[in-house]
């Protein structure tokens, strides 16, 4: 029997009825959306028949219910999905076939590899996603495909260079398609110097995160780079994480450090010299005002909101001394930070405040960095504000005197290490919980166990744990 449903889906079974019953196309790519998101694993059947249905084409042609239901099968990552996904290359969609490829590759299962390489020679499908088809034949170690991908060294894109170089690599250990790719991470071209940052990962060299952190590309690049790196070693290494981290010392502080970082995010970092700004000058003017003899030190309205407009700059070096000065003068003008924070909608403003928090420390924010974790993760700026907030109230809870606050601070750290879905932001809760270090800390440490289900989450929380022996 149809239903009617508003869009709005709660529960498995709401999703798996919406996408049989509906008549809705909207509601049904939502739910097969959802079933992935939330990974239902009772749903791989019907999404396996969702790739061959022919409802929904666009006037382009393309299929939007199969390409999500190809999405949500990579995140569900069950084998039994890999000949439902082959047959869907047979589809005339190119963007089918590009969700459908990077699903195999989620997957990982070499048993698509003869599938692949078929595809890749067919002359019926003029036009390849071939970016994601060599990354994935590189994934998978395809080395039999190597003559198909050879010729794609000498692409017109870039980008498929890359990714032939980076299987090249992979495959030949010939340093040659190495030093490509690492040309191309200082290509004058931001997006090519990106798309190289992601063909590096995929070799799982830590030697080369020190090129990527050094790099020209955004923090936000970075961290999913080095992530993708970190867990292709705690993959194969899965049962010593301690001899990892101190082999790849510089690797996984390189993540940490990039975790506690609520301004650049995916901006690109500026260049020239910061000494050179007016607007640094008066930022540095301000906070010089705390050293004048004389009367004790009050931020004026004025130079308050100079350092509110600094925080909305677009220059990153203006942006870092509103911080710094906003470090320097906190003491006197914690009330300034707090009621801007609870004031000003500007993201900007309330990541540069949050990075001020996790600097300083100081229990009387607690309220506010409480408001930036409550915030729903609609976009990165907001899952910075998280990361950056969760490891603030770290620090407080390390110096912590009053018990009952810490018990609140734990138990919020305890629901962030264990039920939230951005790994980044469990991996910022078990760092806050070792830094407290009590014992109370270790018995939610070690009750998480088995349920954390993330590689290098798990890796760190082993590290955390090890630190209480």
């Amino acid at each position: 029997m149809e239903e009617n449903y508003s869009g709005l889906i709660e529960s498995a079974d709401q999703a798996i009825s919406a996408v049989q019953f509906s008549d809705d196309e909207a509601i049904r790519f939502h739910a097969v959306w959802w079933l992935g998101k939330y990974r239902i694993k009772e749903s791989v059947a019907l999404l396996c028949e969702c790739l061959s249905n022919d409802r929904g084409q666009t006037a382009l042609g393309g299929y939007p219910l199969r390409r999500q239901a190809a999405r949500s099968l990579g995140l569900l990552k069950d084998k039994s999905a890999i000949p439902a996904l082959v047959s869907a290359l047979d589809c005339p969609d190119f963007r089918l076939h590009e969700a459908v490829i990077l699903s195999l590759q989620s997957i990982g299962c070499e048993t698509a590899i003869p599938a692949l390489i078929s595809y890749f020679g067919s002359e019926s499908m003029p036009r390849k996603p071939y970016e994601a088809l060599i990354e994935t034949l590189a994934h998978l170690k395809a080395w039999q495909a190597r003559e198909l991908v050879e010729p794609f060294l000498e692409h017109d894109s870039e980008r498929v260079r890359g990714a032939a170089s980076a299987y090249c690599y992979m495959m030949s250990g010939d340093r040659s398609y190495l030093d490509y790719l690492l040309i191309n991470l200082g290509h004058q071209n931001r997006f090519i110097r990106q798309s190289a940052a992601f063909d590096l990962s995929m070799l799982g060299d830590s030697s080369i995160a020190k090129d990527i952190v050094c790099s020209r590309i955004p923090n936000n690049v970075k961290l999913a780079t080095l992530k993708q790196i970190a867990e292709r070693e705690v993959t194969d290494q899965v049962a010593d994480y301690l001899s990892m981290y101190h082999q790849d010392k510089y690797l996984h502080d390189s993540i940490e450090h990039l975790l506690a970082d609520a301004v650049e995010g995916n901006i690109q970092a500026s260049e020239g010299d910061a000494q050179q700004s007016s607007d640094v000058q008066r930022v540095i003017s301000i906070a010089e005002k705390i050293d004048l003899p004389g009367e004790e030190f009050v931020l004026s309205d004025s130079d308050g909101m100079f350092l509110v407009d600094a925080l909305k700059s677009s220059v990153l070096s203006t942006k870092f001394a509103a911080i710094d000065c906003l470090e320097r003068v906190s003491s006197h003008s914690m009330d300034f930070i707090s009621q801007t924070f609870e004031q000003d909608d500007d993201q900007d403003v309330k990541a540069g405040l949050v990075q001020v928090m996790l600097r300083i420390g100081d229990a009387r924010l607690l309220p506010q960095l409480d408001q930036a974790i409550g915030l729903e993760v609609a976009n990165h700026c907001q899952g910075k504000l998280r990361r950056v907030a969760t490891l603030a109230i770290g620090i407080i809870g390390s110096k912590e005197d009053d018990a009952d606050r810490l018990v609140q601070i734990v138990d919020k750290l305890s629901w962030l290490a264990s039920q939230v879905e951005d790994w980044a932001l469990r991996y910022c809760a078990i760092i806050s919980l070792e830094m407290i270090g009590d014992a109370r800390s270790f018995s939610v440490m070690n009750s998480l166990g088995e349920s954390e289900t993330e590689p290098l989450v798990r890796c760190r929380l082993q590290r955390a744990i090890s630190t209480f022996s």
